[in-house]
């Protein structure tokens, strides 16, 4: 058998190693807050070897990961919601401070508001949008402040056709890279569907329509927060609205849509549906749903560089945290990679350099894993090795091995460890000098009069060519201690 056909499994009985073996480095990675641990994984992994790695990424209390989110508040103003729009108008330096100048997260707020079709017979328009979104304090508190409580005939309103252009319309101004939140709130159900005679639009909005633009709006989605108000209908924006419609049966036929509007919307983006008890709990309610929801991160781990493609998979492939409130506490995932050593490269590179980025909410946190592999069997040989031993005499231990041909061998040398990846000891002075050709191989042996059996070391092997150059070839393990063949070997030396 050949150097290149050689597995690791010769030298450790089987091809998936330990995650505690390979982790050279148990050291804590801190930036930002974000921990990982290891930071650093260093793998001997020729063509087809496995090895799986867990990885542990903490997060601790208050500390918010997401680089950027932007809010869009969007406001029932229709007759019935005057004493809430004028809590979050007495509020609104409150709301605008929290948000805007909240110092653990980048976030920026627009607003809009929806009244109800036909339009003009209902109200002046179905969805105004009011500012998009901006930093700018005085900007929000002035969009917020033009609140007019006005219009909407009957019960149910037109908030799916404010929802469909604020997740489409490019105007709204989200930022590419930002986590999108849409706070929606009133006291009545949605009209279901919208028809075309009344948008204008090419096809019906339905809550269907508007949940999958919701999904594919931004990196991830967009997430809603719906909050319902005592000031309508009983069961708010979750209210059943066909018995309540009938401003668009002249236009849309029958009316249709179910319960539960509000629930179903948030749940399938993320979010969630709560109702306040007063008018006054309004711009709280607000705080904390969005509070709630930009501490909820989503981890994942992301291989880079030339290690990369080393990685045949992450198990699982995305964590869900909440992060806790208090600072003292943390939130943590582990992950197991796995990695798989690839054919050899046509450059006969033995060793790959690159990391494991860990990101929340798919934005970097600038915590990292330094990843290094090595293919000891895909750098230009220098031997053909044909077999490795490390084997428990009672006393000592005794490392053999045997080459099938050596080209540009200058001799070996043997370490001890006592894990798979070191640190290494060597066992002997100076190196082992090479007694075979590229014809013809040689067997060698070693002597260990310091192992203990117990401790079952491992042993690495390593030959050395004339021009200097080292190559390590995968460590095999001690046998394990033999009573039976002690006994044997005290009798035959008693015997002579």
């Amino acid at each position: 058998m050949n150097l290149k056909s050689l597995s690791l499994s010769m030298a450790l009985g089987c091809a998936t190693l330990s995650a505690s073996a390979l982790t050279a480095a148990a050291a804590v990675s801190d930036r930002g807050g974000v921990t990982v641990n290891p930071n650093s994984i260093d793998l001997i992994l020729n063509p087809d070897d496995s090895a799986s790695v867990d990885v542990t990424v903490c997060i601790p209390g208050q500390v918010v990961p997401t680089a950027q989110v932007d809010v869009y508040i969007l406001a029932d103003t229709t007759g019935s919601m005057g004493s809430v729009l004028d809590s979050v108008k007495t509020n609104v330096n409150t709301l605008t401070g929290a948000l805007i100048g909240r110092p653990s997260a980048d976030i920026r707020v627009g607003i809009g508001n929806y009244k109800d079709f036909p339009i003009p017979a209902s109200s002046p328009f179905a969805f105004q949008h009011q500012q998009s979104i901006t930093d700018n304090v005085a900007s929000v508190a002035a969009a917020v402040n033009a609140w007019d409580a006005s219009g909407g005939a009957d019960t149910p309103e037109g908030q799916f056709f404010a929802l469909h252009k604020i997740a489409t319309d490019p105007v709204i101004g989200f930022r590419p890279t930002a986590k999108r939140i849409v706070v929606w709130f009133g006291d009545a159900p949605a009209h279901d569907p919208i028809c075309t005679a009344l948008t204008g639009l090419a096809f019906p909005i339905t809550q269907a329509s508007v949940t999958t633009d919701l999904l594919n709006a931004g990196p991830g989605g967009t997430t809603v927060i719906a909050i319902s108000t005592p000031t309508g209908v009983a069961g708010g924006l979750n209210a059943d609205p066909v018995p309540l419609s009938d401003d668009y049966n002249s236009a849309c036929g029958a009316p249709g849509g179910s319960p539960n509007q509000a629930t179903s919307i948030a749940a399938a983006t993320g979010g969630f549906h709560s109702a306040i008890a007063s008018p006054n709990d309004i711009v709280q309610a607000i705080l904390d749903s969005i509070g709630t929801v930009i501490q909820e991160v989503d981890i994942t781990l992301q291989p880079k560089g030339d290690t990369a493609p080393f990685v045949a998979s992450i198990t699982p492939p995305l964590a869900h945290l909440i992060v806790p409130n208090d600072p003292l506490e943390s939130a943590c995932a582990t992950f197991t990679v796995n990695f798989r050593g690839l054919p050899c490269s046509t450059a006969l590179q033995t060793l790959f350099e690159g990391e494991i980025n860990v990101l929340a909410n798919g934005a970097p946190t600038g915590a990292e894993i330094r990843v290094t592999v090595t293919q000891p069997q895909c750098g230009p040989l220098s031997i053909e090795l044909a077999s490795l031993t490390a084997t428990w005499y009672g006393s000592y231990a005794q490392i053999d091995w045997a080459t099938a041909s050596e080209t540009d061998n200058a001799g070996f040398m043997v370490s001890r460890g006592f894990t798979p990846v070191g640190p290494w000891e060597p066992i002997h002075e100076g190196f082992i000098m090479a007694n075979g050709s590229p014809t013809q191989g040689a067997s060698y042996s070693v002597v260990d009069p310091l192992a203990r059996a117990m401790a079952k070391p491992w042993y690495l092997l390593q030959d050395v060519s004339f021009t200097g150059e080292v190559t390590s070839h995968p460590p095999v393990k001690l046998m394990a201690f033999d009573a039976q063949l002690e006994i044997l070997l005290w009798l035959l030396a008693g015997a002579r």
